[in-house]
């Protein structure tokens, strides 16, 4: 078991260290306080993302059946496979899809 002087040692050679790097810091330890960083809220509202690609595929895999192959135009094809597989993860699980980019179009199948 380490002794409370190893781990006060460990707490000054950190201390030591992040001084002579200038950076700064807070560290608690033990009901001791080390640095002068001071802890802000952080902004609890939550970032919506919009997808811009969501109007080209909703409808489509919304329908789509086991066995189905459908394929999306974009002039951003990886970006949209991106989103799109994302899409049918969720829709559908993991492993139940298929997607390829080819010759600047996407093809998703539809494994289950």
């Amino acid at each position: 078991m380490t002794s409370q002087n190893t781990k006060d040692i460990a707490v000054q050679r950190a201390v030591s260290l992040l001084n002579a790097s200038g950076a700064k810091y807070k560290i608690i330890f033990e009901g001791q306080e080390y640095g002068e960083l001071v802890a802000v809220e952080l902004n609890k509202h939550k970032q919506v993302r919009t997808n811009k690609f969501a109007y080209l595929y909703k409808e489509r895999m919304a329908e789509m059946q086991p066995g189905d192959v459908v394929q999306f135009e974009h002039d951003k094809p990886e970006a949209l496979r991106s989103t799109i597989s994302a899409r049918a993860a969720q829709l559908w699980g993991p492993g139940a899809h298929i997607s390829t980019c080819k010759d600047g179009k996407v093809e998703l199948l539809r494994v289950s």
